[in-house]
């Protein structure tokens, strides 16, 4: 994990794991110098156990660098537009 991410994503499992229900961030993987970064999506439900509180989770990664590069491209665009756009008139 990038050690960016890794006080954000211990927080919100923490806090899950607490009160005992589902988690769903995205966090970066830790790459080589000069590697493409690559995104993760961690998403997980609890698995409770008769009387007991939670003690595992059940869940899944998938890698979400491509849609992250598509969203990023057209925030880029919205960006670009709208300070290309004239401003409106005072009234």
């Amino acid at each position: 994990m990038h050690p960016d991410d890794l006080e954000r994503v211990e927080l919100a499992i923490g806090r899950a794991r607490l009160q005992s229900v589902e988690y769903e961030i995205e966090w970066r993987v830790n790459l080589p110098p000069g590697a493409a970064p690559r995104w993760l999506l961690d998403r997980a439900s609890p698995m409770p156990e008769a009387d007991n509180p939670v003690v595992s989770y059940r869940g899944m990664m998938i890698d979400v660098t491509e849609r992250k590069k598509r969203h990023w491209h057209w925030r880029s665009r919205i960006v670009i537009w709208s300070s290309a756009l004239p401003s409106a008139p005072p009234d």
